[in-house]
């Protein structure tokens, strides 16, 4: 891949061929018609279906995809780690195979790397895809700029895990192989680089105008509670622990994110000890241990999670309108 370019988008990929080319239409026209300075690499990981035939179908008609085809399959964390080793660009963007951009988005992201070239890491919100929805074309994004790794966090929290809405600028935080392949098989090893990027960084971007859309429920294949319990919890303590209200921001968010699948999607009622048992990956939060763990399958904790949820829902405004004001 060429160095000059600002921005590598690098695509992890397994057996999902259509979702695949849904991406890379969202993304190669659009490079292409601007000139955008932006390299797409796909590394696939050892798929059986049509995808390198999809890849090299694209290959073709675009010069700026690279791609790799691993002989094994690596599992899903090595190939998303090896997909930030090898990119070799300014930013790098990892998206999911099933995700896709809307419309428009692209160039107004290039746009904004482009001038803001010291962005430690940029967030972008996400939509569903619904089936049969034409998406419209953005003429515009709406963004706030942010010097606090504590307001970022505030506003993103366990969406950091997302990869398919984190930009990180590699060039100033370039985390070694060895660190990255520490978190293998939690199926978070993105936080490697994301967590780095907010706890050294001071100059990030919130970008409120919905750039992915993402299909829902897709992702299969892991243990959620081990995944946003145990998992999630240990690697913030390791890597952000000594910070404690970074670490107990995301913590909280991590936690929140759990019991709405507990209280709002009745997703765990055939796993409730073992729901129980996760929660403990969270005992550094008062709130965790005094309220929702022995409140679980309660009313009261229903309605406590219900409380505190609007509380953060109607902090992470307030945030948003005291940056957009540039008051923070």
């Amino acid at each position: 891949m060429r160095d000059v370019d600002v921005l590598t988008i690098a695509i992890p990929t397994y057996n999902r061929a259509n979702y695949l080319s849904r991406l890379l239409d969202s993304i190669v026209y659009d490079i292409d018609k601007a000139k955008l300075p932006i390299k797409i690499f796909i590394s696939d990981n050892a798929s059986t279906d049509n995808t390198a035939e999809v890849v090299r179908k694209y290959q073709e008609r675009f010069a700026f995809i690279d791609a790799t085809k691993n002989e094994v399959n690596l599992g899903p964390d090595k190939n998303i780690a090896n997909c930030y080793i090898e990119s070799k660009s300014k930013f790098v963007w990892i998206i999911g195979d099933d995700d896709y951009l809307v419309p428009g988005s692209l160039a107004r992201i290039s746009a904004i790397l482009n001038s803001e070239q010291s962005i430690d890491l940029m967030y972008m919100r996400a939509q569903p895809h619904i089936s049969d929805l034409n998406y419209t074309s953005v003429s515009k994004l709406s963004y706030q700029e942010c010097d606090d790794r504590y307001i970022i966090s505030e506003l993103v929290g366990i969406q950091y895990t997302f990869i398919s809405s984190i930009i990180v600028n590699k060039s100033k935080h370039n985390v070694p192989s060895t660190e990255v392949y520490k978190f293998l098989a939690t199926n978070l090893v993105q936080l490697s680089w994301v967590l780095e990027s907010v706890s050294k960084g001071s100059n990030f971007i919130y970008v409120a105008t919905p750039v992915v859309i993402t299909e829902v429920d897709n992702s299969g294949g892991y243990r959620f509670l081990d995944v946003f319990g145990r998992n999630f919890s240990s690697i913030v303590q390791s890597m952000v622990g000594t910070d404690k209200r970074l670490s107990k921001t995301l913590l909280l968010s991590g936690l929140m994110f759990i019991l709405h699948y507990h209280y709002v999607r009745n997703a765990f009622d055939s796993e409730k000890e073992k729901l129980s048992d996760t929660l403990k990956a969270f005992s550094s939060l008062s709130i965790a241990r005094t309220v929702f763990k022995p409140l679980l399958n309660t009313k009261a904790g229903s309605l406590a999670f219900k409380i505190e949820l609007l509380f953060m829902r109607m902090k992470k405004m307030i945030l948003r309108i005291l940056l957009k004001m540039k008051l923070l």
